[in-house]
């Protein structure tokens, strides 16, 4: 998993993007992911010939914060880090 506004701007697929836009392109977040995995795909899979990283690496771009993905099911994260559900419904009702 790799966080799309951490990602160097030498990660295959970046400089594409980043092109795409400068020239009045229109492009979705799941299109900047698709771009950025598949030329990702396609360097391991030039770099590691015979060992079929095409198959055996499946690159996820996340378009949002990770931290978002911890609260999209407060109740599994208070399971998980034990911490009483309504503390948890008390931040997202926050933000």
């Amino acid at each position: 998993m790799f966080d799309y506004f951490r990602i160097d701007s030498k990660c295959p697929g970046k400089a594409e993007v980043s092109q795409r836009l400068r020239n009045g392109a229109t492009l979705t977040a799941i299109d900047k992911a698709e771009i950025i995995e598949s030329a990702t795909r396609d360097a391991l899979v030039k770099a590691f010939p015979g060992r079929d990283p095409g198959n055996r690496f499946i690159p996820y771009v996340e378009m949002h914060e990770f931290e978002a993905l911890l609260f999209s099911d407060a109740g599994i994260l208070a399971e998980k880090t034990e911490i009483d559900l309504s503390q948890i419904q008390r931040i997202i009702e926050k933000t």
